[in-house]
């Protein structure tokens, strides 16, 4: 077994942590401090780089901070509120549908 922690931006890691994790199981836990990594990264992830074959395995656990999201939609509803946020939080969901 091999595990291992990493510090910093994910953004920036986890194609090292794919690349080390090439030709076995993968339990990849994210915990991040606000957002998580863009929707669309995590399919690439999980479904395509990772699905040539049944084996190795790939999981996922994310913590996904409601708090950031709460936040997020209180100022999308908000005069001041700040557009780029909202498109920051689009990525994260995979579309606008949480702004409803």
């Amino acid at each position: 077994m091999d595990a291992r922690a990493f510090h910093g931006d994910v953004h920036g890691l986890v194609d090292e942590v794919l690349a080390a994790a090439v030709g076995r199981p993968l339990f990849l836990f994210l915990d991040p401090c606000g957002l998580a990594l863009p929707f669309e990264r995590l399919v690439d992830i999980l479904a395509r780089r990772r699905s040539t074959a049944r084996w190795p395995p790939t999981e996922l656990l994310l913590n996904f901070s409601m708090m950031a999201v709460r936040r997020i939609g209180g100022n999308s509803h908000s005069p001041k509120g700040n557009e780029r946020t909202n498109e920051r939080l689009d990525a994260v969901c995979g579309g606008t549908w949480w702004r409803r």
